[in-house]
C-alpha cells in the first residue's frame, strides 16, 4: 500500500502501519517489510517520505524490533531525509535519527546532518532557518549529540573569528577530520 499510486492510499497505509506496530502481533514482520520498502524514502512526494518515518518512531521503542532497525540501512535513509530541504517538518525524523545514534549507530554519521542544519540556519530563507533550528533542537535533546553540536559551533565560531576567509565547507572538512582522528569527543 505504501507503493500505491494514490497519495491518499499511501498516507492511510502509513497511518495504519503506525497503529499496527503499537501491538505485539506481527511487529517484527511489519518492521522487516517496512525496511524492505526503503525505496519509499526516495519517492518524489516529500509528504510520503516523511510519513514513512512515523512507524519507525514506534518500532524503535520495542527491543524485538530495535536490533533489526540498528542493523538496517535506515540511518542512511534518515540522513537523506534530513538533508532534503523539501521535507517541511523534520522534527520526528531528527528525533528518530538521534535515537538511533544514541542506541548504537556511528556518531560520525551525525556530522553531515549537523553541518546541513547549521548551513540552513545561515540561509536567507526563513523556512530553511526554521528547518535547521528544528533539526538541531531535536538532536540536542540527547546530551552526547548536544555536545557534538556545541563542538561544531565552537569550531565554526573560532574559524569565523580568526580566519574569516575560510568557507563553511572547508571548516566542515576540518571538523570531519578532527572527528575521524579522535580530536573531537563525539560520545560521552
Amino acid at each position: 500500500l505504501l507503493k500505491d499510486g494514490d497519495l491518499d492510499v499511501r498516507a492511510a497505509a502509513a497511518a495504519a502501519i503506525s497503529e499496527l506496530v503499537k501491538h505485539n502481533i506481527g511487529r517484527s514482520s511489519i518492521a522487516s517489510e517496512l525496511l524492505e520498502a526503503s525505496e519509499v524514502f526516495r519517492h518524489n512526494d516529500p509528504t510520503l517520505r516523511t510519513r514513512t518515518v512515523v512507524p519507525f518512531t514506534y518500532l524503535i521503542d520495542y527491543p524485538d524490533t530495535r536490533d533489526m532497525l540498528l542493523g538496517s540501512p535506515l540511518q542512511s535513509n534518515l540522513i537523506g531525509l534530513l538533508m532534503d530541504d523539501l521535507i517541511e517538518d523534520p522534527q520526528e525524523t531528527a528525533a528518530l535519527f538521534s535515537q538511533l545514534i544514541i542506541l548504537g549507530y556511528n556518531h560520525i554519521a551525525a556530522l553531515p546532518v549537523i553541518f546541513h542544519a547549521y548551513t540552513n540556519l545561515h540561509d536567507s530563507n526563513q523556512i530553511l532557518q526554521a528547518r535547521g533550528a528544528s533539526i538541531l533542537l531535536a538532536m540536542a535533546t540527547h546530551a552526547s549529540l548536544r555536545n557534538m553540536i556545541y563542538q561544531v559551533l565552537v569550531v565554526h565560531a573560532t574559524f569565523r573569528l580568526f580566519s574569516p576567509e575560510t568557507s563553511s565547507e572547508e571548516i566542515n572538512a576540518v571538523i570531519d577530520n578532527m572527528a575521524r582522528f579522535g580530536i573531537l569527543k563525539l560520545t560521552e
